[in-house]
């Protein structure tokens, strides 16, 4: 779907570069590049292919938008990378993250569909303004409820409450 969102797109501004950064199963990669022919825009997408450490900040560090377009993620730690590099991020609804991301108004969570997915970056991509303010959403949330620290300080508060004898939840439910 996003492939087909960015051949879309890339009608508009041919100056739109897709990077997909990770690897997978080697036959649905292979088969996403033949669309990426078909479509008429493997010219303009980038196969990183897996990344880590600096690669992966420099390419975070250089992104407008980072979008998983995901049937079924459970959690999507890449989603967090991306909200702790200050961009906005398009999810699907099928993503662990996604009523986290609209909570927080860091990003725009889609139905899946290639409009859906093409009208979020379309929207976006148009509002610098709105990036802005989404990244700097997402950025303050994945400090505040996301990072280590804030893992650390709600287990061990889940823990406490448990030994007081008491029930209680984190942050995700568990």
């Amino acid at each position: 779907m996003l492939l087909r969102a960015f051949a879309d797109l890339e009608r508009t501004d041919p100056e739109l570069r897709l990077v997909i950064a990770g690897d997978g199963d080697p036959a649905l990669t292979a088969g996403l590049k033949r669309q990426a022919e078909e479509l008429g825009v493997a010219g303009r997408v980038l196969w990183s292919g897996f990344v880590t450490g600096a690669q992966k900040r420099w390419l975070l560090s250089r992104a407008s938008v980072f979008v998983l377009p995901s049937a079924s993620e459970n959690f999507g730690i890449a989603v967090v990378e991306a909200l702790t590099a200050g961009l906005p991020v398009v999810v699907t609804s099928g993503c662990g993250l996604a009523e986290h991301v609209a909570a927080w108004g860091a990003g725009i969570v889609t139905d899946g569909t290639a409009e859906a997915i093409r009208a979020a970056l379309t929207e976006l991509l148009a509002n610098e303004s709105l990036r802005v303010a989404m990244g700097e959403a997402g950025r303050r949330a994945a400090v505040r409820e996301l990072s280590l620290e804030s893992f650390g300080a709600g287990l061990e508060s889940l823990y406490r409450s448990i030994l007081a004898g008491g029930t209680a939840q984190s942050q995700f439910g568990i």
